[in-house]
């Protein structure tokens, strides 16, 4: 009887969990059933189940490894892996010994870029003189790739030297005095550039293709871009936001980002980050052939 707890009825009084109780209680159905069938023995005792304990079983290491399968190689036709063999890198045919940093720019902003910037923006301000549309441009003389080389030299300086409005960079005032923008151009000139500013015909757009304005441009950085570097055997799809605040219709919002409004990007990257590919992402639109889409 190792398996039961026996207690004499006259200890039970004296029990502490029933010291402080007087009233009646009745016991649980098992211990009354244990009871009734120890009366013929002793009818002075009653027998509580004693409860087993619980015990909790781990499983070693080896014996763990023993349970879980071996690894083995795939069975069955598998699908043959192509080494890649292609090389990667700058493709020096197109770039030469020399690689200094002006020569690297020259080479993904070509010239002819330049020149069709020029050309448009001529194009442009031919039409609004026509048109009669400001008397501003009675004074509006030709532009040239020089020129526009210089006019975006001065946009990328004004993004490393901000300053409250464009005004400011020609202003006499001492607390704005900057001697570099009046070396390029006058403040007339420069506002007169950003004006008249174009890429293509705006005459010739049927409003199929959102990023119409700056197609041109696209195709001449997407081209110089795969010109000359070769991709590597590690690419992947990378999500860019540029920021923006202006007014576009295919302006995202994402929250998470720190810069939250702008224009979003996908594209083709290597290891180093140099990016290979990209499409502007216009809207959930069904798209043919330049724009993304989802």
């Amino acid at each position: 009887m190792d398996s039961w707890l026996v207690f004499p009825l006259r200890q039970i009084s004296s029990l502490q969990f029933l010291a402080p109780c007087r009233q009646k209680f009745s016991l649980p159905l098992s211990v009354k059933m244990s009871v009734r069938e120890c009366e013929s023995d002793s009818s002075s005792e009653i027998i509580f189940a004693k409860k087993r304990p619980r015990m909790d079983v781990f499983l070693s290491s080896d014996e763990e490894e023993e349970i879980i399968e071996e690894w083995h190689d795939p069975r069955g036709n598998q699908p043959k892996i192509v080494p890649f063999m292609h090389p990667s890198g700058f493709v020096r045919e197109h770039i030469g010994s020399d690689i200094a940093v002006e020569t690297s720019y020259q080479l993904f902003v070509p010239d002819e870029l330049f020149e069709e910037i020029a050309e448009q923006t001529n194009l442009y301000a031919a039409q609004q003189i026509e048109a009669e549309y400001t008397q501003r441009l009675v004074k509006w003389t030709e532009t040239s790739k020089s020129e526009i080389k210089r006019f975006f030299g001065l946009v990328l300086w004004m993004g490393l030297v901000k300053l409250p409005a464009i005004h400011h960079y020609w202003s006499n005032d001492p607390a704005y005095l900057q001697t570099f923008p009046r070396s390029v151009m006058s403040r007339n000139r420069f506002e007169l550039l950003l004006r008249m500013l174009h890429f293509v015909d705006d005459e010739e757009d049927n409003g199929s293709n959102h990023l119409y304005k700056i197609q041109p441009i696209i195709d001449i950085l997407e081209t110089s871009y795969k010109k000359y570097y070769n991709p590597t055997e590690d690419i992947c799809i990378d999500e860019s936001l540029i920021p923006f605040c202006g007014r576009i219709v295919f302006r995202q919002y994402l929250k998470q980002k720190r810069h939250k409004y702008g224009i979003k990007i996908f594209k083709l990257c290597y290891g180093s980050g140099y990016t290979y590919a990209f499409r502007v992402y216009t809207g959930k639109t069904v798209e043919k052939e330049k724009n993304c889409a989802h």
